[in-house]
């Protein structure tokens, strides 16, 4: 989707920022295909690179609340990293 938005403004995605003061403001951010990566791309570098991470996605949306058994999902995968590597 940002990829679509980003051609249809030539190249460019207009995104908010903060100031040093707190306040925010529009830009116009440049970017290409590369620089744009999802969660899992991010995620196979860091394996490539030998880092031990773990993968866990909990689906939430902005459109509704997050149900008790999401954020249970989110606490154990919490809770299942720090005992696999005492690090979270």
């Amino acid at each position: 989707d940002i990829l679509a938005e980003a051609r249809g403004y030539g190249g460019r995605l207009l995104v908010s920022r903060e100031s040093v003061d707190g306040s925010l403001y529009d830009t116009w951010l440049e970017l290409d295909d590369a620089d744009i990566q999802t969660p899992k791309h991010v995620f196979d570098q860091l394996v490539a690179k030998g880092v031990p991470v773990t993968y866990a996605r909990v689906p939430m949306t902005d459109g509704q609340p997050p149900k008790l058994r999401d954020l249970d999902q989110v606490t154990d995968n919490v809770r299942r990293s720090v005992n696999e590597s005492g690090v979270f």
